[in-house]
Formats: structure tokens, C-alpha cells, sequence
């Protein structure tokens, strides 16, 4: 037997796993584990999710701990990301129970700006800490163990008060601190709420002798709890303020209100980019640490925090999410419907008849899905709906798999009325009424007879039966992929499938409009009903369509979804909004064969480019946790030219990785004398053939005769030197070098992208970045340093600058081999005097005096160092006998003669590095530098928070 190895208090040996409580920390006098009460409830996980959450969850609050040993005064704030519809709240849960074991003594579960999201957290941390179905019983044993606020003993309604909700007697209150037994708080993202909270929290703990230790714990931590006040003019943002206030001293001083209290506060979301880009000042920004909770999927190993996913054998164990819905084209099974764009299409729910069709194959597509489950489950909703039970577990055991379908036509609530009026239209075969906007809000919902759809089956046989073809066909796909093999086949026999849809489906489907319009339906239902006689019935939504919009892009879970009609206008998306709306994400691999999504083509590809932004910043969070970065280091957050990352946070800018067709170094050397930088063109010169550019007997200039590599230019770009511009790799604008080299996994085998030629070791900690990226020679040389690797990497998060729906990722090898250019480089001749005092004054001789350098006519600006202009001859008023300095090469004497003259080069293309040489102060030569680059290089727009 090999050694067994310790991790994070888990002991682990090749054939057993010895979860490790310590005794001394125990919260209870009862000497239980909380923790470990929890993960034995979790039943339907795998012992790699189990594992991968225990993991996961002490590294957070290893976190919180090690923070909690340098106390401040000042709470410990962290964030922790985690997917979509990946299992957050587990992890919540998880690290709350921990911290009770730790001898925390007040965990606050901060949940939901709206009622129904905050009572269904509450339910569900009552259920799988307390380990009991019904939120409003609780043992006598579990009142002794902790106190619930509210309690759950009773139900709660609209009517009371957060004041009568969140009250805790201060002689009981004390009398819990004293006995070591834990206050847990579930409160909503509401003033009222918090304010009472806060004051039963003060009246408690104000006085105690012993420390006390709360834990707070933000869900969804994006959602209203983002600080961007930048002035006092500013209408500030009070939610995060109330939150702070659970334990700070006033509103400008963020000490605790008491020196005994020590605190944490931990953000969770899935969309973090307003979170890492807010301003500093907010209270509530993770200043201590950054960690990512891992999800199930196919590759890693759960016992190691190394990558974002750990490996499950079974895909209907793995979270299914974007590397499923938006693969590489190469992927056989592709669930999305990419439908194209144009003025007939859906436009905040007007009905129009390509929209009636879309929607009609959507419900065809679903109606036949959900027949197929219940015929594999062996169930009937008829006969789960008859029963009636004293338990609830009896009424579970005989309900089959819920079905459900989401229909998305716009952000308007008017459009989720007429949205469900559009489905009537589709089954009754007639055109839907068109309201007002007021006659929306009073008219009756529709009564939908589906029933009829028997007929439109009869009528239109053909496209129902291919319905049932194409899920087979996609269960023969996913067949292929490991761990797949466990899915269940579609039905053969579609007589058997149409009678399911008669006799099941038709009469227990129903469409539920969900928004905040008092119109609206009540929020999704899919737990065994507790009726007022305690007697148990099954789920209401056992079989819906849902027609709904902003209320589902956040919470709610959608169980049994297999069809997502996603029709939002993708003009001005938002990444961290529209990943949000995401719904179809989540544990559903055993049966994703049967998901379809229509959505439109553009906004496809939006949600491509959104999973690999989150990929790219999940990666670096697990890579900076393995390095032991500092948490200052916060990862990258990549936007796009077509969205914009985040619409919670002001004063953010986007920064291209690439430099673009013609970056040009205005910016010279800036001391006295003569310029060292010329010595790159000795060097260059001095050893290299080269040859006069003429054009009609003029000669432009010089250019030497063989081409270079990427490898090579950069190389001579890291040689430049300057007396004031210093930039580091950790300044904002370029410590995205070192990111792709953490996550490229070692593969990039240079020593580093980004390498500032600092002469003076005094100057290799004190950053002065006096060019932008697109003109500073270091980092225009990283990027060719990357392009020049990209064959043999593949970085997460790269997208072609060729054309921006295609990731770098999905291209091949020798597709990203062929896009790497050759480099010429040229010396560009002006008008001005013949080239003197200088190193080198011999170039050019050889070849006659009309190839001698004469100095350049530019304008500088002295007080920064840096020509008013960049290119010179642009050959803008249409002389076609000289292309102009940026096409300088084509005139060589084996160059391009038919060439298309544009912004940029053309894939395939050589570049181009065109030297100039000017007189600059006190008639000392200067050296500027322009390159041209050819498309088809890597790309990547990362979001920079302030202005520059």
C-alpha cells in the first residue's frame, strides 16, 4: 500500500477516504459535526463531488481563517466564483458548516433581492443543515443546537414584520453565546430586513467579554451588493452600506462596533467582473483572497485544487455548461438551434409568422421530449397527481421526472403576456390578438386548449416524428464521448410516444407566466405540496412551459428543462447579465440529448465568447492559488468589441491584446547625446545584405534583404532603452503576460512574454509606463513573442482579430502555423541632411550616394519625448506609384505588385518594420519605429478598471 498523503485535514489513501474532524473545534456541546452531518445527507453525489466539495470548501475558509489571524479591525473579505447553475449554494452551505465546526458563532446567509429567491434559500439551508424536509418542524434537539433567524417553526407570510422576523431576545441571545450555540441568520438584500438584523446582532453581542466570531456570506454578491461611488455628487448605492453594517461602526468607519467581534465576509457568485473591476472603497471588495470552487466534468482530480473542474465518470454527474452548449465546431452533438437575424424575426414579443414557426418547433420539440423521459422513467403525472399522501417521501417516489420548457422573448414584461398568447396562437392555429400596452395589463390570460395539438400532430405527421429521429440521432452522438455510454435511448415506437403525448403530457401541460406583475403566476413549483391538512400532493409544475425574462436570470432553477427559446435582442448585451440568463445550465447530463435551444446566430456566438472569458478567469484563479500569487494579482476579466463586460461598474476601459495593423513607437530616448537605440540598426546593418528601395529612380530608403521571425523581431524590440519609460509586468495594462504563461501550463518555452529592458536595478520596482501598449516596443514584442508560440499553445480565451466569432482554439494547428508571418525590415529615408556623427553613418554607401540615410523632417513634442505624428507618407491624395510608408516593403525589388491598400495586411501576408531616423533635441539623431501587421493573430480584449 503507497503512502497516504494529508490535504486540507482530509487524510486520503488508495482505497478508503478518513474525513478528519478536530474535536477541539467542535461549536456544540454535543460534540457533532456539522459538516459532516451535511455531506452524509448528500446522498445523490458521487464520492468525487463529495471529495471536490470538502476540498473546496476548507480551502475557502483556510482563507478566512488565515485572515482572521491578522485581525485588523476591519473584516476579512474574500470572493468565491463558482458557475452557473454549478452547486454555489452547496458550497455555501458546506463552508457554513464548517465554520460552525470552527466555533463560529454567527453565520448570515445575505440571499436575494426578492422575496420568493430569499424564502427559497432560507428553505433550503434549514433543510440540508438541519437535515429535515418541512422547514416548519424542527426537534427539540435541533432548537437546542442553534438558533434559526427567522425560526422555522413558523411560516412565513407578507404581513410580518422584518422587526418581528429577525428578533432574538437579548437574555437568549447572550445565553446562546455563552453555551457556544451558533446564531444562524438567513436575511434578504433589503434595507428593512438588514437594518433588523443588524440590530438584534448589536443587542446581543454589545458587551460580551468573549470574542465573538460571524461569518457573512453574500450570494450572488454581483446583485446589488457592487459600490462604483466615485464623488459625494454620485446617488450612492445603499445595499452594500446596510450589509456593512452588520458590523461595522458607522457608515465611514468600517471597524467593528465592538473589539471583541471578529468578522468574515465571503461574496459567491458565477459573474464576477463587476466584483473585481468596482472601485476600492467598497467594503464589500475581496480584498483577502479570490478562490474558485471547482465543477464536475470529465478531467482533473478531485483530491487536487488544480484546475476548475474535477473528473466524474458518469456524464449525468457533470455540470453541464458551456464547453457542452457552445463546443467547437468539430463537435458532433451541438443542442442550439442558431437561427439567423433579420427584421421578421421576434422583437419584444411582436408576433409575426417566423416567429409562430420557431416557437411551434420549439413546443414540438419539447412536447416530444418530455413523452420520451416519462415513457424511460415508467411513470404517469396523472397518476402522480391522484395521490395523496401522510408522507412526503411517498408522493417523491411515485412523482416522475419534471419536464419544463422557457420561453425568453425580452426583457418587457408586456412581451411575457403576449409571449404566452403567441403559444396559443401556435396550438389554435389562429392569429393572437394585439394589445395595447394598458389592454395587456387588464386583459385575461389566455385559455390554451392542448388538446388540439392531437390534431396538429395528425395534420403534420412528418415533423413530429423527426422530433423523436433527432433525439436518437443526437443519443448516438453523445454515445461516442466518454463516461456517456449510461444514457438511456429514445423510445423506437413513435405510436408509443403519441399515445404518451395524449394521454400524459397534453393533459397535464401548462404554461406559467413568471415576472413581477402582479399578473404574473406564482414562482415555479416543483417539491411535493404540503396542503393545510398536512396531508402530502405532488408538484404543481410537473409539465410547463414557462414564459418569462430578468426574473430568471438569477436563482430560480428551472427543473427538468430540455427546450429554451432565447429570442432577447443581442445589440447591447451585458456578459455578466446575459451569463446570468443561462438557465439551461446546471446537473443535466442524463438527459441532454433531449436539450434543444433556439437562440439567435449572433447571440450564440456571444455566449461562445462568454464561456471563454469565464474559462480564461477561472483557470487564473486556480493558477494563482497554486502559485500563491498575491490576491492583489486579481485575475483578467476579458470583454469583446461587441459587449460590453459588465453595466454595474463605471470608469472601465477595454484593452485589445492585439496592437493592431500599424502600432508605431513615437516615443524616444529622452536623455542627452547620442541615442543608444541606433545601435539596433548597427547591429542589423552591419551584418545583414540589404538593398535600395526605389521607386521611379527615387530611392525611399533601405531594406534588407532577408525576412525575419516574430521570434526575432520581438527579440530586437526588447533592446530598446529609455531613461523614464519603465513599465512593469505587474502594471495593469500588462500583467496579462504573465497570465497566459500560467495558463499555457508551462507549454510557452520562452523565459517570459513581457521583458522591459531596465538597465538601472534601482528602476526594476518603481513603475513609470509612459507609452500605451499599442507604442511600447515590450509589449508589442509579447505579443509577437505569443503569436510566434501560438502552433504549438493553446491559451483559453484567445479569439482570431480575423474574425472576432471564431476562437483562436478552434482553429488548427496548422492553421495557426500558416498565420504566422515572415518580417521584413526597412529604413525609411527623408528629405533631410545626410546622416552624421553617428555609428551609422557607413550605411547605405556601398550602394552610392543616393543611398546615403538622410535624417527624417518630424515634429516632436520635447516635453514627452514623442513625435506629433506617427507614419509619414500615407499616400492619401492617390499616387499610385509610391503605396506609402506602411506598404514600404511591397517596393522592393522582388515585392507584391498587385496589392489590395487597406488597414490591414492580409492573412498570409509579411509584416513590416520600418525604422526612422530624425533630428531630435539639440540636433542629436533620434530613432521612431513603425511596424505592419498582417490579420490573423491571437487576440483578446481585457477590461481595465479607471481611465487612461
Amino acid at each position: 500500500m503507497s503512502p497516504h498523503r494529508i490535504e486540507k485535514g482530509i487524510t486520503i489513501m488508495p482505497d478508503e477516504i478518513i474525513r478528519l474532524v478536530d474535536p477541539k473545534v467542535s461549536s456544540t456541546h454535543f460534540q457533532k459535526s456539522w459538516f459532516q452531518d451535511y455531506l452524509g445527507r448528500l446522498s445523490r453525489s458521487s464520492d468525487a463531488s463529495k471529495l471536490a466539495l470538502e476540498l473546496d470548501s476548507r480551502a475557502v475558509l483556510d482563507r478566512v481563517t488565515d485572515g482572521l489571524r491578522n485581525w485588523q479591525g476591519v473584516p476579512v473579505t474574500g470572493l468565491v466564483v463558482g458557475a452557473v447553475q454549478s452547486g454555489k449554494t452547496a458550497s455555501m452551505i458546506a463552508v457554513s458548516c464548517l465554520a460552525l465546526d470552527q466555533g463560529f458563532n454567527i453565520v448570515v446567509i445575505v440571499s436575494g433581492t426578492r422575496t420568493s429567491l430569499w424564502q427559497q434559500t432560507l428553505s433550503r439551508a434549514i433543510r440540508d443543515m438541519d437535515g429535515d424536509g418541512d422547514a416548519r418542524v424542527s426537534s427539540y434537539a435541533q432548537r437546542k443546537r442553534r438558533v434559526w433567524i427567522p425560526t422555522p417553526e413558523t411560516p412565513i407570510s407578507s404581513s410580518d414584520s422584518p422587526r418581528s422576523l429577525f428578533s432574538v431576545s437579548l437574555d437568549r441571545g447572550q445565553r446562546c453565546l455563552r453555551e457556544k450555540r451558533p446564531i444562524i441568520a438567513v436575511v434578504m438584500k433589503q434595507g428593512d430586513h438588514l437594518t433588523a438584523l443588524k440590530d438584534t446582532i448589536r443587542t446581543i453581542t454589545e458587551g460580551s467579554t468573549d470574542f465573538i466570531k460571524m461569518l457573512v456570506i453574500d450570494d450572488e454578491a454581483d446583485d446589488g451588493s457592487i459600490l462604483n461611488v466615485t464623488s459625494e455628487a454620485d446617488t450612492p448605492r445603499y445595499l452594500p452600506k446596510w450589509i456593512e453594517a452588520l458590523w461595522a461602526t458607522g457608515p465611514r468607519n468600517p471597524n467593528c462596533f465592538t473589539a471583541n467581534l471578529r468578522v468574515a465576509y465571503i461574496a459567491y457568485t458565477a459573474t464576477p467582473q463587476a466584483n473585481f473591476l468596482q472601485d476600492a472603497h467598497n467594503p464589500l471588495s475581496p480584498r483577502n483572497f479570490s478562490l474558485c470552487i471547482r465543477t464536475p466534468d470529465d478531467m482533473g482530480d478531485p483530491a487536487r485544487r488544480e484546475s476548475p473542474t474535477y473528473r466524474v465518470a458518469a456524464i449525468s454527474d457533470r455540470h453541464i455548461g458551456g464547453r457542452y452548449f457552445y463546443p467547437s465546431d468539430e463537435q458532433a452533438f451541438n443542442p442550439c438551434f442558431r437561427l439567423q437575424q433579420n427584421a421578421e424575426l421576434i422583437r419584444d414579443g411582436a408576433p409575426t409568422p417566423d416567429n409562430r414557426e420557431i416557437l411551434g418547433k420549439a413546443i414540438r420539440y419539447f412536447i416530444v421530449a418530455a413523452a420520451c423521459r416519462l415513457i424511460e422513467s415508467g411513470g404517469s403525472y396523472r397518476r402522480a397527481k391522484e395521490v395523496v399522501a401522510e408522507e412526503r417521501e411517498v408522493v417523491l417516489s411515485v412523482t416522475p421526472p419534471v419536464s419544463s420548457m422557457l420561453f425568453n422573448p425580452s426583457a418587457s414584461i408586456d412581451s411575457h403576456f403576449a409571449g404566452e398568447w403567441q403559444i396559443w396562437s401556435w396550438v389554435h392555429s389562429d392569429e393572437p390578438p394585439i394589445f395595447s400596452a394598458q389592454e395587456e395589463l387588464e386583459i385575461d390570460r389566455p385559455n390554451i386548449d392542448w388538446s388540439i395539438v392531437s390534431n396538429l400532430i395528425d395534420n403534420d405527421l412528418q415533423t413530429w416524428v423527426d422530433c423523436l429521429s433527432s433525439y436518437r440521432e443526437s443519443h448516438r452522438l453523445l454515445r461516442r464521448l466518454p463516461g456517456c455510454g449510461g444514457l438511456v435511448a429514445p423510445p423506437l415506437d413513435w405510436s408509443t410516444v403519441k399515445q404518451t403525448i395524449v394521454d400524459e403530457i397534453l393533459p397535464c401541460l401548462s404554461t406559467q407566466v413568471i415576472n413581477s406583475s402582479p399578473s404574473a403566476d406564482i414562482p415555479p413549483q416543483f417539491d411535493p405540496i404540503r396542503r393545510p391538512d398536512d396531508k402530502w400532493v405532488a408538484a404543481r409544475d410537473l409539465c410547463t412551459i414557462f414564459v418569462a425574462g430578468n426574473v430568471m436570470s438569477r436563482g430560480l432553477t428551472l427543473e427538468g428543462l430540455v427546450t429554451t427559446v432565447f429570442l432577447r435582442d443581442p445589440s447591447l448585451p451585458l456578459a455578466d447579465s446575459q451569463m446570468q440568463m443561462q438557465r439551461w445550465f446546471g446537473y443535466r447530463g442524463s438527459y441532454f440529448h433531449y436539450f434543444r435551444d433556439f437562440l439567435y446566430e449572433n447571440q450564440f456566438n456571444l455566449f461562445q465568447k462568454y464561456h471563454a472569458a469565464d474559462d480564461v478567469l477561472r483557470r487564473e484563479l486556480m493558477a494563482a492559488e497554486s502559485t500563491n500569487r498575491e490576491n492583489s494579482d486579481s485575475p483578467q476579466i476579458l470583454g469583446g468589441n461587441d459587449f460590453s463586460v459588465t453595466g454595474k461598474v463605471q470608469y472601465i476601459h477595454q484593452l485589445p491584446l492585439s496592437p493592431g495593423p500599424s502600432p508605431f513607437i513615437a516615443g524616444f530616448w529622452e536623455g542627452d547625446g547620442p541615442d543608444p537605440n541606433l545601435a539596433l540598426l548597427e547591429r542589423l546593418f552591419g551584418t545583414e545584405e540589404y538593398e535600395a528601395v526605389r521607386v521611379d529612380s527615387d530611392v525611399k530608403g533601405l531594406i534588407i534583404k532577408r525576412k525575419f521571425t516574430l521570434l526575432e523581431i520581438a527579440n530586437l524590440l526588447d533592446l530598446y532603452t529609455f531613461q523614464l519609460h519603465n513599465p512593469l509586468p505587474t502594471d495593469a495594462q500588462h500583467k496579462r503576460w504573465a497570465s497566459f504563461e500560467t495558463l499555457s501550463n508551462g507549454v510557452i518555452r520562452v523565459d517570459s512574454l513581457f521583458r522591459p529592458n531596465v538597465r538601472d536595478t534601482r528602476r526594476t520596482h518603481q513603475s513609470d509606463d509612459k507609452f500605451s501598449p499599442k507604442s511600447c516596443p515590450y509589449s508589442i514584442a509579447a505579443y509577437l513573442r505569443l503569436w510566434n508560440a501560438m502552433p504549438e499553445v493553446s491559451i483559453p480565451g484567445l479569439m482570431s482579430n480575423d474574425r472576432y466569432l471564431r476562437p483562436w482554439s478552434f482553429l488548427t494547428d496548422v492553421q495557426r502555423g500558416s498565420r504566422i508571418p515572415k518580417v521584413s525590415i526597412g529604413l525609411r529615408f527623408g528629405n533631410g541632411d545626410f546622416i552624421r556623427g553617428t555609428a551609422i553613418d557607413k550605411v547605405g554607401l556601398a550602394l552610392g550616394d543616393d543611398s546615403r540615410i538622410r535624417l527624417m523632417d518630424r515634429s516632436f513634442d520635447l516635453a514627452t519625448c514623442r513625435l506629433k505624428g506617427t507614419w509619414g507618407t500615407r499616400n492619401q491624395g492617390g499616387d499610385a506609384t509610391y503605396l506609402g510608408d506602411q506598404y514600404f516593403d511591397y517596393h522592393r525589388s522582388s515585392g507584391t505588385k498587385d496589392v489590395v491598400v487597406g488597414s490591414w495586411r492580409q492573412i498570409g501576408e509579411d509584416a513590416l518594420v520600418l525604422f526612422h531616423l530624425f533630428q531630435g533635441p539639440n540636433e542629436h539623431v533620434r530613432l521612431a519605429t513603425g511596424l505592419c501587421l498582417p490579420l490573423g493573430g491571437p487576440d483578446q480584449i481585457a477590461v481595465l478598471r479607471g481611465e487612461f
